[in-house]
């Protein structure tokens, strides 16, 4: 270890720090050396550890440098985080941001503040704001579709299958609606649609086939049906935020408005399946039945 530069280490950082690091560098103990050097300039990391033969420490990359550890360090979030952890509170940040503000005034900078993280650490996880927007976005449409799931899985007949999605999207419009609203109308972030649309090929898939299956209809039918009857929780969820109104009743309106549509589907189907007979037939069949004397 003659080749350390001791004198470097100790101008740096005092005499007694420099001789604790100088026999950490000597027993090899990596990971107290480490946290002590966050503390010193990446110019002087890098001499100093390049003087330690065998390391298995590389140079520290741009992105891993000490500024950014010691930036971490000092904004709350613990290093023992992994980066999908950190990602998610600061999409938590984020969130409570637009619901409380709206998003005219957000800056990357703003949302690290709220979550206890640099702007260098902002820039590091999410290129821009419009991308964090974007991701925000898709996980709040991930969310519903969880929460519906969830409620699909738990039901038992046709009619909880229904109610059981229908509470779960307005329970989250309820909760969330404003988020997802206010993400939408900012610039460039999305088309604006319905949550409903998010991932929605599998759903009609499903519940296509169980409607099919349940009232006996034809399969494309059936589509056609659920396609169609999938607009009425995203008519509920907006006239619920607009109205106020008592939102269990805005639920059992939804769901008897989709049973009804699919039981119309099933009679409209049948009255076009099954054949009618022609008024002669039925007069001479009536006339076979009758005795001639009451002809």
């Amino acid at each position: 270890m003659k080749f350390v530069d001791r004198t470097a280490i100790r101008n740096r950082v005092g005499r007694k720090r420099a001789s604790c690091l100088y026999r950490q560098i000597v027993s090899s103990d990596l990971n107290t050396l480490v946290s002590e050097l966050l503390l010193i300039t990446p110019s002087e990391v890098v001499r100093v550890l390049s003087a330690k033969q065998g390391s298995q420490l590389r140079p520290l990359a741009k992105e891993d440098s000490i500024e950014h550890a010691s930036e971490e360090r000092t904004t709350g979030i613990s290093r023992r985080f992994s980066r999908e952890k950190r990602m998610s509170m600061i999409l938590d940040s984020a969130a409570q941001l637009i619901a409380e503000q709206g998003t005219a005034d957000l800056s990357l900078e703003t949302i690290g503040e709220q979550a206890g993280v640099s702007k260098t650490l902002m820039y590091r996880y999410f290129g821009s704001l419009l991308d964090l927007l974007k991701r925000l976005l898709n996980r709040e449409y991930r969310h519903l579709r969880t929460k519906q799931l969830e409620a699909a899985e738990d039901a038992e007949t046709y009619e909880d299958l229904v109610r059981g999605v229908t509470r779960a999207y307005l329970l989250y419009i309820e909760e969330r609606g404003l988020i997802v609203e206010r993400l939408q109308a900012y610039p460039n972030i999305a088309q604006p649609q319905d949550p409903t649309h998010y991932n929605r090929e599998p759903s009609i898939h499903y519940f296509s086939e169980v409607t099919a299956e349940v009232f006996d209809i034809p399969i494309d039918i059936a589509i056609a049906g659920t396609e169609i009857s999938f607009g009425l929780p995203a008519a509920a969820g907006d006239f619920l935020v607009r109205s106020g109104m008592d939102r269990q009743l805005i639920e059992d309106v939804t769901v008897a408005m989709i049973l009804g549509s699919i039981a119309g589907l099933r009679n409209d189907t049948l009255g076009r399946k099954v054949k009618v007979r022609a008024p002669s037939e039925v007069l001479r069949t009536r006339l076979r039945k009758e005795p001639e004397s009451e002809r």
